[in-house]
């Protein structure tokens, strides 16, 4: 989370070694807080841990991020992926992976790889894990083999599809990808397929020519029609509701042959749920583990799914 301000008002390596609250300059070992072609990544030792991170941004404003969400996707091991953050991935990995492997096998061996991020750079930092994973068996990369790699992503948008994935490298995804998502955001619901589906989805019911009267029907699930007793749900409203289900699934269907449904690298997120005072300060948060495929499939509207996304949230 650190990394925004130090990116952004780390105007040397001693203000970016303060704000990511690293003890010496040093162990900042890298960092690109300019490249336009790849999001905002930097590279520090952690001592402490015995670690070895590398902490990627995400876009700073929402409306950039929606932006590069919503995107479409491009062959990415033997499945798909979100083609904006596999051209970012391999972008970093290629300036990054050499550094790497001096870090991790010459100056500090044993030391631990973790790879992390928020928002984009979650999604980013997932990709980089997987390809990473999936290079252990590669003659030049053997020396993966002996590096503990975990990934934490912190909001990620759905990234992935599988194809026939390697029974081993799914194993390795679903132990080593950690994923958090926070109360309501809508960045880990959000792809291609999610808006042209929730767009269609409104234009099919808007093409129904409902009342207003009947949309408050159902919504309410309760006639309002003064003719019709209000305190139960009524054939009327059945029979809009049955409309506008039959005009969705007539969407879905072809909307799922034009986009398909990006998800998750794993098969569960931990979902962290606020408990707020009456001053709306959060008294505690739980943690549960919830399947991917619940953040993934469907764009629900929320209150606070934007504020619930920012840096500062998590």
């Amino acid at each position: 989370i650190d990394i925004y301000d130090a990116s952004i008002f780390g105007w040397t390596d001693k203000s970016v070694a303060e704000r990511l609250k690293v003890n010496n300059v040093e162990d900042v070992v890298m960092k690109d807080f300019k490249s336009t072609e790849h999001p905002r990544f930097v590279v520090i030792t952690d001592h402490t841990e015995s670690q070895v991170v590398l902490c990627i941004r995400g876009t700073y404003s929402i409306g950039d991020a929606i932006i590069d969400i919503v995107c479409d996707e491009v062959p990415f091991l033997d499945g798909y992926a979100h083609h904006g953050m596999v051209d970012g991935a391999n972008r970093i990995l290629n300036k990054v992976k050499p550094l790497l492997r001096e870090l991790l096998l010459d100056k500090f061996p044993g030391y631990k790889l973790r790879i992390t991020g928020h928002s984009l750079g979650a999604g980013t930092a997932g990709l980089i894990t997987m390809t990473l994973l999936s290079s252990k068996d590669n003659k030049d990369d053997e020396w993966l083999n002996e590096i503990d790699i975990k990934c934490i992503a912190l909001a990620p948008p759905p990234v992935y599809r599988p194809g026939d994935m390697a029974k081993k490298l799914e194993e390795d995804i679903q132990k080593n990808i950690i994923i958090f998502v926070n109360g309501n955001d809508c960045v880990p619901r959000l792809s291609l397929a999610n808006c042209a589906w929730l767009l269609a989805a409104l234009r099919g019911i808007d093409n129904l020519k409902l009342t207003t009267y009947d949309q408050l029907s159902i919504i309410v699930q309760k006639s309002t029609t003064k003719e019709l007793p209000i305190l139960r749900p009524t054939n009327v409203v059945n029979d809009l509701l049955k409309q506008c289900q039959t005009a969705i699934a007539n969407i879905d269907v072809q909307y799922q042959e034009k986009f398909t449904y990006l998800g998750h690298p794993s098969h569960f997120v931990y979902y962290l749920s606020p408990t707020y005072d009456k001053d709306v300060k959060v008294l505690s948060v739980s943690l549960v583990r919830k399947k991917a495929k619940h953040f993934s499939h469907l764009l629900l509207m929320f209150s606070k799914m934007i504020a619930d996304h920012f840096q500062w949230n998590y």
